[in-house]
Order: structure tokens, then C-alpha cells, then sequence
């Protein structure tokens, strides 16, 4: 999405809030729980996608085994809160939180991009308990896989044999078969758990605004970046020896999004149960955590967006805009007494690029096509693999890196393909800056990526004021990567790119 459509959705979220915030202020807010008379009805009516299954129709050696893994990842530090930009203030998330999942995969909120703990590992065993405690996840993700399956096809049936489709919300009405199947793929398919975990003693939450409801755990929300139309599936473990009571338990609670009509409704979680929002209630609805007193864990099996959010696909995308890069070997002595001019002073009408071929391995590059699209493509890549791939993976932090060894070998090889990116970007400056026929095109072509580049390294070399590092532990500490100085010989351009941008402007407007 763009900056300025995100500008514009943000209004009207907000223009939303204030409609319910009026209308609930003025009427007061209406939630139902399995305690009211009316609650079973509602969920009928409203909240037919909702499925909550109790702890005892789970197999209970899945319990002990996801039960031992909550704790061996909290016990090895992999769980941890998540420091988020929203509306330019960093956020301490309130639950720590840890990503799981398919190799390579990704999955992004609040502008921060989680990258997974791989929950299988091709040909090996697990070599350690916390790789054994990751693939327990992956034993959970295949029971909510062939649970989902169940519950769509006894949806179906039910549906199917409805007297004259007289059912009120009749989703599945007039499918085939193979729409059936297609629905169970989009619906079960589940790639990615999100792990949570907070203790209410110790962390400071506010309490729900709308409904009265309790301390909010995690605030209304649709979950982000998800396939349209697919199941959310949360199992919950809250560390209690006694079941609570209704009060003292964990809620999820859930809402028709933006309705100012329809009651909500909070259902109590107790430890080992477990709920999904069917087929789409994500995008229709509105949820939100409320916290018990006690700690509790959560694993949240998701079907991400993963068209633009894996390490295949980004690696593609570098692939293909490094097609444009091709380069000569030279003569060995040709560059070197070229090599020697630049440090006596002298002057080639080739200088500026030969330089930049010596400092790249002798080689001399260029740019296959100087075509208006290609070059933007080039630009716009880099910016991708920069801001949300390489920045997003260091920024977390020592730690985090260390706890990813799966991602360590691409993330590098990513920074090998970002450097030659950035020696594309200056072959493309060194022709809008030169004396070349058609300058002008390639600094129009080149102009906007490298813009946005510039305010976009402004902004995370801005992500965190001082006092805001002084608070992060040090294990967190986030590592401005890729970051250099005016003396880095090693990168052809340098970091700020005022000047650059100065040039290309320059260029730019003498078209016109």
C-alpha cells in the first residue's frame, strides 16, 4: 500500500472510532457471556464462524507436549517483547511474543517484520530441546490443519441440508464440491504460528474502553497480512492448577467490526482450550484479549499473505532486478594504471565508474538497459530488500539473530546482492550526472526510489530516541544495518544522499 493510501485508511479508522466511540458513550456498550440468557442465540446469529472447543475434547498427550514447549522457549528466552513504531512512538507490546513456522516465512504487524524459528528441518532431527519444542508447534499446526478440515465439512453438511436455505448466515450456499475443497485449502493451510505470552502481574495494561470488558491484554484488532477469507486457530494454556472463575479468567473477545448495534461477546479461555474464527471472521470481525490473573501462553496458527512475505520470494525479486548488472574482465593493467591516476590525481573521462569497478573486484560493470521500467524496478527492489528485509532482521537485535541460525546464511547473501544493487543505483547516478544522451530519462527513471531511500534511512536511523535505547536491553539493542561513513571505500555511494538527490533534480528539471 502506499504512504498515501495508508494515510487515507487511517483516517477513516479513526473517523470509525470516533462513530463508536459516541455512539457507546452515549448508549453504553453491550457484551454477552455464556452466562447470559440471550448469549447462545447471539453467537448463532452474529458469531456463527466462531468455534470454541474445550480443553477435554483435545488429545491430552498434545496438552503435556505444547504445554513443555511454551515453557522451554520462555525458559530459553524466546519470548520477548516487541518494540513497535505506531504513529511515530515506539510501543512496548505489553505480550512477548516469538515467531514459528515454515522455513523462510515471514509475517509482518505494526510495520515489524517476524521472521520465523523453523518448526521443521528437512532431513535431520531436532538438535536441541528448543528445536524440539519448535516442531511440537508443528504437531499442533497438523491437528488444527485436520481440525479446521472437520469443521468446514460438518459446516457444509449442516448447511447443505438446511430446508430451503433457511439458515441465517449460510456461507457455503450454492458451492460445489470443488469449492468445498478450495475452501478447506484457503481455510487450513496453516503456515506460521504466532506465540504470546504475558504475566498480568507484572505488566502494566489498560483497561478495555468500549464495553467495560477488563484489562486489555491485546487491544481491538483484525489480524494483519493473513490470506482473505482464511481461519484464525488459538490454542490457549493458562498457568493455573484450578479452573477460575468467569471474572478471573482470559477472554477473547469479539465484535462485528465498527458496529455500534450488535452486542459483543466474551468467551472465558480456559487452560487447554482452544477457538477459531472460520472462514473469513477475521476480515468481518474485531477481536481483542482480555487478561485473568494468571500468566498464559497462547499459539496462534495463521495462513499468511506469503505471495510477498518469504525468503523465496524476496530472493527472486533480487534475482531478477540483478539481471540488468553485467560486467567485463578488463584489462588487469589497463585498471591498474587507472588505479594509479586516481591516487596521483589525474583525470579519465571514465574515472568515476572505473573507480568504483576497482573497489568491486577489478571488474568493470554496467548496466544492460538503460530502459525507464528496468531501472525502476532496479531501484524499487532495493529499497525492499533494504527496508523490509536487511533493516528489519538487525534491528531486533543481537539475540534475535543469534536465535535465527536458519536465517543467517540468506540474510547474508541478501547484503551481497543489496551491494551490488547499490553499485547498479551508482552506475545509474554516474549516467544522469554525466554527459550521457539521455541523462535526463535515467535521473526521471531513478529519481523517486532513491527519494523515498533517502527519507526512509532517515526515519530508522530515527527509529529510537536516547532515552529510549538507554531502556533496551542490550541483547535487544537494535544494529543499524547496513549503516557507513564518507571514509567506507567498500560502498560505491554514500549513506546520506542529499547531494546525490540535489544532482538528480538538477538533471530532472533541465528536461523540461
Amino acid at each position: 500500500m502506499s504512504k498515501r493510501g495508508a494515510e487515507i485508511k487511517d483516517v477513516d479508522k479513526r473517523a470509525k472510532r470516533k462513530k463508536l466511540w459516541d455512539h457507546l458513550n452515549e448508549k453504553g456498550g453491550e457484551f454477552l457471556t455464556p452466562s447470559n440468557d440471550a448469549y447462545q442465540k447471539l453467537v448463532e446469529e452474529q458469531y456463527d464462524n466462531l468455534y470454541h472447543q474445550q480443553c477435554k475434547n483435545i488429545p491430552c498427550d498434545l496438552h503435556q507436549k505444547v504445554q513443555w514447549a511454551f515453557q522451554v522457549l520462555l525458559s530459553n528466552g524466546y519470548l520477548y517483547q516487541d518494540r513497535v513504531k505506531l504513529k511515530s512512538k515506539t510501543i512496548i507490546t505489553p505480550v512477548s511474543r516469538t515467531l514459528i513456522g515454515q522455513p523462510g516465512h515471514t509475517y509482518k504487524y505494526l510495520n515489524l517484520r517476524l521472521f520465523t524459528l523453523p518448526w521443521c528441518f528437512g532431513n535431520r532431527q531436532p538438535k536441541n530441546e528448543v528445536e524440539e519444542a519448535c516442531a511440537v508447534f508443528k504437531d499442533l499446526n497438523d491437528y488444527f490443519c485436520q481440525h479446521v478440515k472437520d469443521l468446514i465439512i460438518k459446516k457444509y453438511a449442516k448447511e447443505k441440508n438446511t430446508e430451503n436455505g433457511s439458515s441465517h448466515n449460510n456461507d457455503n450456499e450454492g458451492k460445489t464440491e470443488q469449492d468445498i475443497e478450495e475452501l478447506i485449502d484457503r481455510n487450513s493451510n496453516f503456515n506460521v504460528t504466532l506465540l504470546n505470552y504475558l504475566d498480568p502481574s507484572i505488566v502494566h495494561m489498560r483497561y478495555e474502553p468500549y464495553y467495560n470488558m477488563g484489562r486489555l491484554a491485546v487491544s481491538w484488532h483484525k489480524d494483519e497480512n493473513l490470506m482473505v477469507g482464511s481461519t484464525v486457530a488459538v490454542y490457549n494454556h493458562s498457568c493455573q492448577e484450578t479452573k477460575p472463575c468467569e471474572d478471573e479468567a482470559w477472554k477473547v473477545g469479539l465484535k462485528v467490526a465498527w458496529n455500534t448495534e450488535i452486542p459483543a461477546i466474551a468467551v472465558p479461555l480456559y487452560d487447554g482450550d482452544c477457538y477459531c474464527m472460520l472462514n473469513g471472521m477475521n476480515d468481518t470481525h474485531q477481536h481483542c484479549v482480555i487478561a485473568g490473573t494468571s500468566s498464559r501462553f497462547s499459539s496462534t496458527h495463521r495462513v499468511t499473505e506469503s505471495t510477498t512475505s518469504t525468503l523465496a520470494y524476496i530472493q527472486s525479486r533480487v534475482n531478477e532486478a540483478l539481471q540488468n548488472l553485467t560486467q567485463d574482465g578488463g584489462s588487469y593493467h589497463k585498471l591498474k594504471s587507472l588505479k594509479a591516476a586516481i591516487q596521483h590525481g589525474g583525470r579519465h573521462h571514465k574515472l568515476k565508474s572505473l573507480k568504483a569497478a576497482i573497489q568491486h573486484g577489478g571488474r568493470h560493470h554496467k548496466l544492460k538497459s538503460l530502459k525507464a521500467a528496468i531501472l525502476q524496478l532496479t531501484e524499487e527492489v532495493h529499497n525492499e530488500v533494504e527496508f523490509e528485509w536487511i533493516r528489519q532482521f538487525w534491528m531486533q537485535g543481537v539475540q534475535h539473530s543469534k536465535e535465527r541460525e536458519y536465517w543467517m546464511e540468506p540474510m547474508e547473501k541478501l547484503e551481497t546482492d543489496w551491494r551490488k544493487l547499490e553499485l547498479m543505483t551508482k552506475l545509474a547516478v554516474d549516467i544522469a550526472t554525466g554527459e550521457n544522451d539521455n541523462r535526463e530519462d535515467v535521473a526521471t527513471a531513478i529519481l523517486p526510489e532513491i527519494t523515498k531511500r533517502h527519507e526512509l534511512r532517515n526515519e530508522w536511523m530515527a527509529r529510537f530516541t536516547g532515552e529510549e535505547l538507554c531502556q533496551i536491553p542490550n541483547e535487544h539493542t537494535p544494529d543499524y544495518r547496513p549503516h557507513w561513513t564518507k571514509t567506507d571505500a567498500s560502498l560505491p555511494l554514500p549513506f546520506d544522499l542529499t547531494d546525490i538527490l540535489v544532482q538528480l533534480q538538477n538533471t530532472a528539471e533541465s528536461k523540461t
